[in-house]
């Protein structure tokens, strides 16, 4: 069916070539009488094309899921949830992850008209369909964006056309870089792509058309690494309190980091990005790559709150039975810093739903993990797929018991004996193993290293029990209180 959306005070759609055409929204614009009461920009969510988001020339945002529904009126309004003074500001563009209806970009120009331009930024973001929006238009010049382009392989990055050019972004809008090569100082007006996303259109006012390759603007825009802040003096501790192991309470060192040590050594020079997306709460991550540059866990958690909406952050390594810790809210500084390779895993903490990082390097082959007796928490960089239980295989000569996945809100525990297997393991995902033996380890559990013998997980002493008790996850600390106040611990 081929469809098309026009807007006036209203949005009008046909789907048989322009011979008819069917209302299905109600009045728009807060005031439909003035110049600027129309509808001003749509746009149309690529993987669910009955969610149609909507702007006002008077600054007016509206989202709808089922096509305006059978009356027309299942529209709900978003300009209320917006951080800014929209009288006067006009609505340019949206630009829509094509995975995700719910993650959007809204783009404003400012100069609606003489009298009234409102205040507020002119690029804000949303991964919950508009129920909280981010600035991220903070390092951009204070000036009109009117057109948006979402990258279809990767929801941090972004295009923008402006009054002041061609900007780009790699890391959700935490970082800009200008893209002049050929094109005319001159704004911007609109943006389109070809279908294969290999070419970015720019429309200008008044001085033609450019291409620009996608494949020049990702080699000119490459991903920026966040700076790392200066830890205060002060060591917030940590009080795991698990039995039977790990056990007791530990302090956490800011520039400490995890025994379990790793190493890689990449088998390609070939510069690959990924980009992992954080939900509300606690997450298990490993980094899929071998970074670029050293990697530390406040250059990720300033990441994590420049792409989302959030003011608070943490990371937590596990080592020797101890949780280090590091933890960043919207101060300039944070509190703790440790550093992050391929092969350990790491908890991530979010208070708000949706939020990134992005990672740029290279594969890692083999990363060599230190295994101490008890708890480690590892990453696999090579999984794709392969179930849990392989990951125990690997682990034979180690006497492994017990595998656990962080689930959300709960464990996924896989061990030796229980089939089929109760999860599968993933690059960007870390796990919790109990082994009963000290060495290092290869984190590679391919199929090629799979055909190990089932006889080395029987070495398992009948007399370990049937569930360990995994290690607490680590508090949650409120950074701006005096001396770090903790929440209640989250299991």
């Amino acid at each position: 069916m081929k469809r098309l959306l026009a807007g006036a005070n209203y949005i009008y759609e046909t789907t048989n070539g322009a011979a008819t055409w069917t209302r299905i929204s109600p009045a728009l614009p807060a005031d439909s009488t003035s110049y600027f009461g129309a509808v001003s920009a749509i746009a149309v969510a690529p993987s669910a094309p009955q969610t149609v988001y909507a702007g006002t020339g008077d600054g007016q945002i509206w989202v709808t899921t089922d096509d305006g529904g059978a009356a027309h009126d299942h529209w709900q309004a978003l300009t209320s949830t917006l951080p800014i003074s929209a009288t006067g500001r006009y609505v340019t563009s949206f630009g829509i992850n094509p995975a995700d209806p719910r993650d959007v970009v809204v783009a404003f120009s400012g100069f609606a008209n003489s009298s009234a331009t409102g205040t507020g930024a002119h690029l804000y973001r949303s991964t919950d369909a508009g129920t909280h929006w981010a600035d991220i238009s903070t390092p951009l010049p204070d000036s009109p964006v009117n057109a948006v382009v979402r990258d279809p392989h990767s929801a941090s990055t972004m295009y923008i056309g402006a009054d002041d050019g061609f900007f780009a972004t790699t890391d959700g809008g935490a970082h800009w870089a200008s893209y002049q090569t050929g094109l005319p100082n001159v704004v911007i007006s609109q943006l389109f792509t070809d279908a294969s996303f290999t070419t970015v259109i720019a429309a200008t006012h008044g001085r033609g058309m450019f291409t620009l390759p996608v494949s020049a603007l990702a080699q000119h825009v490459p991903t920026p690494t966040a700076t790392t802040a200066v830890p205060p003096t002060e060591s917030p501790t940590s009080t795991p309190t698990a039995s039977p192991s790990p056990s007791s309470t530990g302090t956490s060192s800011p520039a400490g980091n995890p025994t379990a040590t790793a190493s890689a050594s990449p088998t390609s020079t070939a510069a690959l990005t990924q980009t992992i997306t954080v939900h509300k709460g606690w997450n298990l991550i490993a980094l899929p790559l071998q970074p670029a540059s050293p990697l530390n866990a406040q250059g990720v958690l300033h990441s994590v709150l420049a792409s989302g909406h959030g003011s608070l952050a943490e990371m937590a390594a596990w080592s020797t039975n101890t949780w280090l810790t590091a933890l960043l809210d919207r101060s300039p500084t944070g509190v703790g810093d440790f550093s992050l390779v391929p092969g350990n895993g790491y908890f991530l903490y979010s208070d708000t739903e949706g939020a990134t990082f992005t990672i740029s390097g290279t594969a890692p082959t083999s990363p060599s993990v230190t295994l101490t007796v008890g708890w480690n928490l590892i990453g696999v960089p090579t999984a794709a797929g392969e179930p849990a239980i392989s990951l125990l295989h690997a682990l034979a000569a180690y006497a492994p018991v017990e595998a656990a996945a962080w689930a959300g809100s709960s464990w996924q525990v896989q061990q030796p004996s229980v089939t089929p297997a109760v999860f599968t393991l993933g690059p960007q995902s870390g796990y919790f193993v109990y082994v009963q033996s000290d060495g290092p380890w290869v984190a590679q559990p391919t199929s090629a290293s799979l055909g190990r013998s089932l006889a080395a997980l029987r070495q398992v002493p009948s007399a370990c029990p049937a569930r360990l008790t995994l290690p607490p996850l680590p508090a949650v600390r409120l950074a701006a209180a005096p001396r770090h106040t903790r929440l209640s611990p989250r299991s």
